[in-house]
């Protein structure tokens, strides 16, 4: 029927496709990069949506914030970076569901950080791991 214009795309979520002599935009699969900023901006945004998929530069991206200004607030104090680590929390839960979604895993699977060691290691190798296509989420 319609054949696919061109398989290479940066950043364009829209894709051209000819059938039946029309060309009509269809959506394909979703950008694999993000800037350390649009990262932070999708994460609060999505605040406490745990559907949906997050890419590896998504989720990294964001784990390298929390990282960054839980030290900074740390220096300031401690209180205050346990206020910013319990303001984060919930939008970390969601990525990092999203994350495991984009690999096809449950995000239940987050459950296994509370396994010392060997529950990390293999989520953080979870979270390494390209997109599958085609997937439940």
């Amino acid at each position: 029927m319609g054949q696919l214009v061109s398989n290479q795309w940066k950043r364009s979520e829209y894709a051209n496709r000819i059938d039946s002599g029309r060309v009509r935009l269809v959506q394909t699969s979703k950008p694999n990069k993000m800037t350390f900023g649009e990262s932070i901006k999708t994460c609060f945004s999505k605040y406490a949506d745990f559907t949906g998929r997050a890419s590896r530069s998504e989720y990294w991206w964001w784990f390298l914030f929390v990282l960054l200004a839980t030290v900074a607030t740390s220096i300031v104090s401690e209180k205050l970076s346990a206020l910013f680590s319990l303001a984060v929390m919930l939008p970390g839960l969601a990525v990092g569901a999203r994350r495991l979604h984009d690999i096809d895993k449950s995000g239940w699977f987050q459950l296994l950080y509370l396994i010392p060691v060997i529950g990390w290691i293999i989520v953080v190798y979870w979270a390494v791991q390209e997109s599958k296509e085609p997937n439940r989420f």
